[in-house]
């Protein structure tokens, strides 16, 4: 609907409920928020949770207000809501001495609801913890698409970590296959770039060794780089660490 707004106003349709994306940390919901804005050629606002929550009493109420106020103008507009478990939290869940909690829960309701298809704003929230979330965001006309983003298969961590050694120079055949092999189940894509920066951290200290001066002539990531990094986040995983 925020790429092709014409059409589903001819057919009746309106951008509908907000998403709320779930899952493990790491896994890239606020990167796959970021390109659906990129996709709709809509622009992105992002909001932390905890930011809005750690303000004083009323104010939260009123940055939810002007947030939304801010998204309207830079329509059409993915407003992304990141931790929104800490914004959005179960009122039955919310104890005595906490009102002003249970007020921003309430306003933020509000505001969702008062968000009309010719606005051009999509709400995308995400969170690790789902079971925390207010039960009123997660009906349809509010947060009503709920997508899971899970922990990548491990047939995927080669791709993966290709993607984050990036173009840095490596030698020749160096054996991504084997190497991811030796990393451990359940690591999520944040956890296989910090293999892929180690790696880089691995290639820069050998290097150096040979050339003090730090010259980037015939610098290249070599397959003992690799090897150590996966051998070490392997020993890692064992160790419980």
């Amino acid at each position: 609907p925020l790429q092709f707004p014409e059409i589903h106003e001819a057919a009746g349709l309106s951008i509908g409920s907000g998403v709320l994306l779930y899952g493990p940390p790491g896994t890239g919901k606020t990167a796959l928020a970021r390109a659906a804005a990129n996709v709709a050629g809509a622009q992105f606002l992002s909001v932390k949770g905890p930011e809005l929550m750690s303000m004083w009493v009323g104010e939260s109420e009123r940055a939810v207000r002007t947030i939304m106020d801010k998204a309207r103008k830079m329509s059409p507009c993915v407003l992304f809501f990141d931790e929104f478990d800490s914004l959005g939290s179960s009122r039955s869940q919310i104890g005595q001495g906490y009102a002003s909690k249970r007020d921003v829960v309430n306003q933020l309701l509000s505001e969702i609801d008062g968000i009309d298809s010719r606005d051009g704003v999509l709400i995308i929230a995400a969170t690790n913890q789902k079971e925390l979330i207010d039960p009123a965001f997660l009906r349809q006309g509010r947060l009503g698409s709920h997508i899971e983003v899970s922990l990548p298969e491990r047939d995927e961590y080669k791709a993966i970590l290709d993607l984050h050694l990036g173009d840095v120079e490596r030698c020749e055949n160096l054996d991504l296959s084997g190497g991811s092999t030796r990393l451990p189940d359940e690591m999520s894509g944040a956890d296989i770039a910090g293999v892929a920066i180690r790696i880089k951290e691995n290639a820069v200290k050998r290097h150096l060794e040979s050339d003090p001066e730090g010259r980037a002539d015939g610098f290249k990531i070599e397959q003992a780089d690799l090897d150590l990094a996966c051998e070490l986040f392997g020993e890692g995983a064992a160790a419980g660490l």
